[in-house]
């Protein structure tokens, strides 16, 4: 069935995602200059337009799946390149489609979820990079994000927030439990 969808964008089963783009563009063009023309070929160019448009959601659904099974086709290139670009929803949406949640996996993901400044879903992840494969690059990552966790934290704290935080800090230094608290300020 999906051999129906490659031959109406005129690709073979092996094609990337650049050769899909081109082809789908290339065909849109082509159909659009006939859309408007006078009876049956303009019908016909407008039910191809839905055809074509139809066998791209397809394709792009399949031709994505393979690239992230199979990183030598650049799969992970596409989420890094997203990330660089600072787009969350993007890198999100291809992250969607990896089959296999490795440790790279959980360091974009972490990555992700950084650049949406969802700070505590972000140290989760990383820390399952960290446990399923330990690297100095995810290490320094983890330092790094906990550093900014914590500075976004207090940027965004009411004064309660901060005035417990100092009484949590104080009683840290002073050793904790039991006794008069007046006593040790």
């Amino acid at each position: 069935m999906a051999d129906k969808y490659y031959k109406t964008l005129e690709l073979d089963d092996g094609a990337t995602l650049e050769e899909l783009e081109k082809n789908y563009k290339s065909l849109l063009k082509k159909y659009n200059a006939l859309i408007f023309e006078d009876g049956e070929v303009g019908a016909n160019a407008a039910d191809k337009l839905t055809e074509i448009k139809n066998a791209y959601d397809v394709v792009y659904e399949s031709v994505l799946s393979k690239s992230f099974t199979d990183t030598q086709s650049g799969g992970l290139d596409l989420i890094y390149d997203a990330i660089r670009n600072k787009d969350a929803d993007k890198a999100q949406e291809y992250l969607d489609k990896v089959l296999n949640k490795n440790a790279v996996y959980h360091y974009l993901q972490s990555a992700v979820f950084y650049l949406k400044e969802w700070y505590d879903e972000s140290i989760k992840h990383l820390q399952y990079a960290i446990d399923i494969q330990p690297d100095p690059k995810y290490y320094k990552a983890m330092v790094k994000l906990k550093a900014k966790s914590t500075s976004f934290r207090q940027r965004h704290m009411t004064d309660e927030e901060r005035m417990e935080m100092m009484m949590r800090d104080m009683m840290r230094r002073n050793g904790s439990g039991g006794g008069n608290d007046e006593d040790r300020f």
